[in-house]
């Protein structure tokens, strides 16, 4: 009989977390990005919205809305501030991320249930899973790949990347390591082998 698993996919900022979870859902696998938890967390009716107001002040809102770059910058220029932040979203992203992933169970057939934490390790939620999936690829394509999709100086994304886990510590920890420095073929191919293997793990 199949079992469902629950694989924690990470890796360090620019790494391509978010293609590759992409093509675990093509795979058919349930996907939840913590990520988006954490933004509802912080709109104007999620439940982290005015704990995290009255901490930081009214200089990270435009409007009512929390401005991510606004916050960010607050807290990546200031470690205790970070881990501030961390403290009041951690928390609430881990019970969010512990419904969806019962939420995905629910399905009557086992599933393999991705969940995409850039934190994983940091936050501590690598308790949770069944496997870890560690996405890797060079910094110089780290940076490359924040700049064509974000408007972050170099400062900026070193800034984000020296504030985890080196990706280092994270493969080190990790049960498999999709190589993605490569092309989007080459990243398919290795996404299909973990899958393969995923898959002949439930029926353990």
């Amino acid at each position: 009989m199949k079992k469902t698993i629950i694989v924690g996919l990470t890796g360090s900022f620019g790494t391509g977390k978010s293609t590759i979870a992409s093509m675990f859902k093509d795979c058919g696998a349930c996907v939840i990005d913590t990520d988006h938890i954490a933004h509802e967390l912080l709109e104007w009716d999620g439940d982290c919205y005015h704990s995290v107001v009255s901490v930081f002040g009214p200089g990270i809102l435009n409007g009512q809305t929390i401005s991510r770059s606004k916050l960010a910058t607050e807290v990546f220029d200031d470690s205790e501030k970070l881990k501030c932040l961390e403290s009041i979203i951690h928390p609430a992203v881990e019970r969010k991320m512990l419904e969806a992933i019962k939420g995905c169970g629910n399905d009557e057939k086992a599933q393999i249930i991705v969940v995409e934490v850039p934190l994983l390790f940091e936050a501590g939620y690598d308790r949770h899973m069944d496997v870890i999936v560690v996405a890797s690829s060079s910094l110089a394509q780290q940076h490359s790949r924040i700049a064509e999709h974000r408007r972050m100086s170099k400062d900026e994304v070193n800034k984000r990347i020296q504030a985890q886990w080196s990706l280092t510590d994270k493969i080190n920890r990790a049960d498999y390591v999709i190589d993605n420095s490569k092309n989007l073929t080459n990243t398919k191919k290795e996404v299909m082998k973990v899958w393969t293997k995923l898959a002949e793990e439930q029926e353990l």
